[in-house]
């Protein structure tokens, strides 16, 4: 072998052992990012558990009925939140079960 086959040898070698080094670091960079996204994606799944969870531990139930007005009412039968004031939905139950003022002297 001449010394030009030795030195373009000896070129090739580092070479490779470049290559080498940069695969190995691509390699590491590669491991470390699906380490976070597999974190990622369970703090995902998590944080939506926690609010399905929060969203399902109250017992409204909410209707819009033939008036249009939204109600949202708790297993009491108590309005916790409407489009209509409390006094609004009195006069307006009284005048649907026909106890309003008047309405009282007709049979």
């Amino acid at each position: 072998m001449s010394e030009n086959d030795l030195e373009r040898l000896e070129g090739q070698i580092e070479g490779i052992n470049f290559a080498t080094e940069i695969l190995t670091q691509l390699k590491e960079t590669i491991k470390r990012q699906w380490i976070t996204i597999l974190i990622l994606a369970i703090l995902l799944f998590a944080s939506n558990m926690i609010w399905l969870y929060a969203w399902q531990s109250y017992d409204y139930v909410s209707s819009v009925e033939a008036t249009g007005v939204y109600t949202a009412v708790n297993q009491s039968g108590n309005i916790v939140t409407s489009d209509i004031t409390e006094e609004q939905w009195k006069a307006f139950m009284e005048w649907i079960n026909g106890n309003d003022e008047n309405n009282k002297n007709q049979n």
